[in-house]
C-alpha cells in the first residue's frame, strides 16, 4: 500500500470509479478498495493506491509518473498527474576488510610498538555509503587512527597474553544508519629481541680483596621474558670495552 486516494464530487448520490494510468512503467500500480459515501450534498470516494511490483531505485529510475482518473456514473472524468518518488532502502554492511582482504585474525610480532596493522574498508550493497569504525573489547591493545587505520596501541611484549579477541563495528551513513560487528583474533608472535637492560647490585670493591671476592649480582632484562621465562641470559666480561 502506497497511499490513499480521495476524490470529491459535488453531486449527491453519485458514484466514482477510481483508476490509475501508469505512464512510466505499465501495470506497475493498481487501485483497490474503491468506496463512496454521500455526505453534506457531496459524494466522497476513497481508494488505496498499491504497488503491483517491486521497485528499485537506479540512476535512470528515481521517480514514477502516473495519472489518477476518476469516472462518475455519467461518464464524466477527472484526471490528475502525480509523480511517485522511489526512495532508497538502506542496506546493512556485510563485512569488514583489512587492506581490501577478508580476514578474521591478525598476527603481530610481539616486539613492535604503534605498528600499523592495516587499513579498514567495508563491503556494503550500498557502495556510495560512507563508513565509520569503532572498537569494543579492545582492552587498549589496538586503536583506530584517522577513522580507518588499525594500529597497535603499545609495545605488544608488555601484554599479559598472546591471544586477544576484539570487536570492530562499522556503521554506515544511510537512513537509518545500519551497522555490522566483526570479531577478530589478535595473536602475538614471539620474536627474539636483544636484551634491553643490565644492572649490577654493587659497583664497589675494597682494595686488596682476594680473587673470587663477590662484588655483586648481575640482572639482565629481556622483553621476551615478560610473560614467561623463555630466554636464558648468559653473562661474559668484555676484556676490551
Amino acid at each position: 500500500i502506497i497511499g490513499e486516494i480521495t476524490v470529491m464530487d459535488d453531486e449527491t448520490s453519485d458514484e466514482l470509479k477510481i483508476n490509475v494510468v501508469n505512464n512510466t512503467i505499465p501495470d506497475s500500480l493498481g487501485v483497490i478498495n474503491n468506496t463512496c459515501i454521500n455526505m453534506l450534498g457531496n459524494t466522497f470516494c476513497r481508494a488505496l493506491l498499491v504497488a503491483k511490483q517491486v521497485f528499485t531505485q537506479t540512476n535512470e529510475q528515481k521517480t514514477l509518473d502516473f495519472t489518477i482518473v476518476a469516472i462518475d456514473k455519467a461518464g464524466l472524468t477527472l484526471s490528475k498527474p502525480f509523480a511517485l518518488d522511489i526512495t532508497k532502502t538502506n542496506k546493512a554492511p556485510t563485512d569488514i576488510l583489512l587492506n581490501q582482504k577478508v580476514f578474521d585474525s591478525i598476527k603481530v610480532p610481539d616486539s613492535r610498538r604503534n605498528m600499523s596493522l592495516g587499513v579498514l574498508s567495508t563491503s556494503d550493497p550500498d557502495s556510495e555509503d560512507k563508513h565509520y569504525y569503532s572498537l569494543t573489547n579492545a582492552d587498549g591493545i589496538v586503536y583506530i587512527e584517522g577513522n580507518d587505520t588499525l594500529k597497535l596501541n603499545q609495545n605488544a611484549a608488555l601484554l599479559l597474553h598472546t591471544n586477544y579477541t576484539i570487536s570492530i563495528m562499522v556503521t554506515d551513513n544511510g537512513i537509518p544508519p545500519k551497522s555490522y560487528l566483526k570479531n577478530v583474533t589478535i595473536t602475538l608472535e614471539i620474536v627474539n629481541v636483544l636484551p634491553d637492560g643490565l644492572t649490577i647490585s654493587n659497583n664497589k670493591i675494597k682494595e686488596n680483596s682476594v680473587s673470587g671476592t663477590l662484588i655483586g649480582l648481575l640482572e639482565g632484562h629481556d622483553l621476551n621474558n615478560l610473560r614467561e621465562q623463555i630466554q636464558t641470559l648468559t653473562y661474559t666480561i668484555d676484556q676490551n670495552p
